[in-house]
């Protein structure tokens, strides 16, 4: 019964981290753009092509669903984006652990079969 609780929050961390890639990419655009419109474009739009992508091909009952092994590269490329926004737009650690929590929680996942 606890584990099944653990896997449940595993899932939800999964869709906490999903939320995540969205705030850091939208952080990061609004951090390197120049002037104020800009700012707010890549604040808005980033998110919502990356939300665009995952939506057709990495999330759970997508419409074009990746197969392994292009949907773990995928998913390599979305996470990855948010670590690399999250290091470059605050602190290295800061992104590092977003890092480090994806793996995690997708090694779970795959044990777990989730």
């Amino acid at each position: 019964m606890i584990l099944d609780a653990i896997k449940a929050a595993n899932v939800g961390l999964r869709f906490l981290l999903e939320l995540g890639v969205l705030g850091a990419v939208g952080y990061w655009g609004y951090r390197v753009g120049k002037t104020r419109l800009v700012k707010i474009g890549l604040a808005i739009g980033l998110p919502v092509v990356a939300a665009a992508v995952w939506i057709t091909f990495g999330a759970p009952g997508a419409a074009l669903q990746l197969q392994d092994p292009a949907h773990l590269v995928l998913e390599g490329v979305f996470f990855g984006a948010a670590s690399l926004a999250l290091a470059r737009a605050t602190r290295l650690w800061v992104g590092l652990a977003f890092a480090a929590i994806f793996v995690m929680n997708r090694a779970l996942m795959y044990v777990w079969g989730q």
